[in-house]
């Protein structure tokens, strides 16, 4: 990761301003310095929270470039191969889906406005069900820098913690 993280900046410092490609490493690399590609400078952090308006060193990118990796390649697109796989099997759930689309878009359906989507109640509550009962993020893993107390225990330094997402989604307990 470190390998691709020099390589990266290298490239970065040699393309010309306005050439560089607007993608996932380029934008945490370029964040907060003078080759920062963000499209929106409108608001910036600096102006509420100075001490935040740095980039990254690189362990932090190496952190978040985990994170992105771990988190799967395309979460979106697992997310709806797996609310579908629900559906065809539940076809009255399927019928449901289809019924609030057509509700919503008509019988002819039109595209889509950003507006419709606050419509969609029930194909929300599916897509949020289908991911309960699989998630595409079963292992939860973090670690603290710095102690921390979190409701009333005591956690040192380094403390490394792994939380089993999948179980607890599935857990009638919870």
């Amino acid at each position: 990761m470190y390998g691709i993280i020099n390589e990266q900046k290298k490239t970065i410092n040699q393309t010309p301003e306005g050439h560089l490609r607007s993608n996932l490493i380029n934008l945490l690399l370029t964040a907060n310095t003078d080759h920062d590609i963000n499209v929106s400078k409108k608001y910036r952090i600096k102006d509420t929270y100075p001490k935040f308006q740095r980039p990254m060193n690189d362990k932090e990118l190496v952190i978040n470039l985990t994170e992105f990796l771990g988190g799967g390649i395309d979460p979106i697109s697992s997310t709806f191969t797996i609310a579908m796989c629900h559906l065809i099997k539940n076809p009255k759930v399927l019928n449901k889906v289809r019924a609030e689309i057509e509700e919503i878009l008509g019988k002819e359906p039109r595209p889509m406005v950003v507006e419709d989507l606050d419509k969609f109640k029930y194909v929300e509550a599916v897509i949020k069900e289908a991911v309960r009962m699989d998630t595409i993020t079963p292992i939860i893993d973090r670690h603290n820098e710095v102690p921390d107390e979190v409701a009333g225990y005591y956690w040192p330094a380094k403390t490394h913690f792994v939380i089993n997402a999948s179980g607890t989604q599935t857990d009638s307990r919870y």
